[in-house]
């Protein structure tokens, strides 16, 4: 009974030797092949199992000149971005900051191959093209990314009473019988670098957003060179008429507001998409009046304002006016517990610093 094949080979491979002939051609004959001899060679085989050799993967460093980077981050903007945690978190909202409870609220989003650049690092930037302010202009949403770098305690109005000293308030009325008019409000972050904010009272549209600026130009408000942060889109689609009608006013709503701003404006101008809406997280019980108030409050007609507001900018303005779409690519995907309870459009403290990183990274480092 023979071995088994496995058993055989190993066992022949152990105690058998190798037989190698040398030849050699033969001298006087051509194509004549002698024999030299025997050369007699033992292998020997260990009983242990032998591990396989492998080549060493091939490794090449990460490029890290600035093009190189700067396309690295581009890149992971579009991918998923990292979760990270911070300990405490006050989200600006209605002229105050509460410090958010819930830790899906104070979660952070990061690019994974993008620098954690803060408002220190933004001046830095912003100094190489000798800017020294950031100015935003639009509605809620902004103002909040405008706060959210201001709050540091949980306050019941305003930012509490140290910050609130350090910021520059200027009220504008248009007549003195009205409260309609406009503020600008300055305050300094970074270790010098000027965080505006341009508010107008009232529905914050893009025609409300002009009137505002004509006149903030006039007064010399808007002198210094600044990268100016702009966007008009949520209160356009509270629309009692037909949508399409609404969308044809944007258009020549935000058509107005760019002429006005290229113009006079000293600096960079950036027009952001307008953020996404999540009408799932409306409260379930709502009025009549409100329900008639948010009914085109969905994603597809947000998406409708950012390519109306694309298209003006492509035709208009394409070498003055630079359009960045990722704030919008970020919301959309948002998890739902990252906002405010019961509000389809108001981020919490984790979202807004995401946001407000994104903007130092692209508009004020060019990345």
């Amino acid at each position: 009974m023979g071995l088994p094949p496995c058993r055989a080979l190993l066992y022949l491979t152990a105690a058998a030797t190798a037989q190698n002939l040398i030849h050699y051609a033969g001298p006087g004959s051509s194509g004549t092949v002698q024999e030299s001899g025997r050369a007699r060679v033992n292998i020997a085989v260990s009983p242990h199992r032998v591990r396989p050799t492998f080549r060493k993967p091939f490794y090449q460093k990460p490029k890290t000149d600035p093009a190189s980077l700067k396309k690295a981050c581009k890149q992971s903007i579009k991918e998923a971005w990292r979760p990270k945690h911070q300990k405490v978190g006050y989200t600006y909202h209605k002229n105050a900051c509460s410090k958010d409870a819930r830790a899906s609220q104070r979660r952070t989003w990061q690019p994974a191959r993008c620098p954690r650049v803060t408002a220190a690092t933004a001046k830095k930037c912003l100094a190489k093209k000798n800017i020294t302010r950031i100015v935003l202009i639009g509605d809620s949403l902004t103002m909040q990314l405008w706060g959210s770098l201001l709050c540091r305690e949980e306050t019941k109005w305003g930012f509490g009473a140290k910050v609130d000293a350090q910021i520059s308030h200027k009220n504008v009325n248009y007549d003195a019988r009205s409260q309609r008019g406009f503020s600008v409000a300055d305050a300094v972050v970074g270790d010098g670098l000027t965080w505006t904010y341009l508010r107008v009272r009232g529905m914050q549209r893009a025609g409300a957003l002009t009137r505002a600026l004509e006149v903030a130009f006039e007064k010399g408000m808007l002198d210094q060179r600044a990268l100016y942060v702009v966007n008009a889109g949520l209160w356009h689609l509270l629309c009692t008429t037909n949508i399409n009608e609404c969308l044809e006013t944007y258009e020549n709503d935000v058509e107005k507001f760019l002429r006005v701003l290229t113009a006079r404006a000293d600096g960079p101008v950036v027009w952001r998409y307008t953020t996404a809406v999540h009408p799932s997280l409306f409260p379930r019980r709502m009025s009549p009046v409100d329900q008639r108030k948010f009914r085109s409050f969905t994603d597809e007609n947000v998406r409708r304002l950012n390519k109306v507001a694309d298209a003006v900018i492509r035709r208009d303005f394409k070498d003055k006016v630079t359009v960045r779409r990722d704030a919008y690519n970020f919301t959309v995907n948002l998890e739902d517990e990252a906002y405010l309870r019961g509000d389809a459009r108001h981020p919490a403290s984790g979202a807004l610093k995401s946001l407000v990183s994104l903007l130092f990274v692209e508009d004020a480092c060019d990345y």
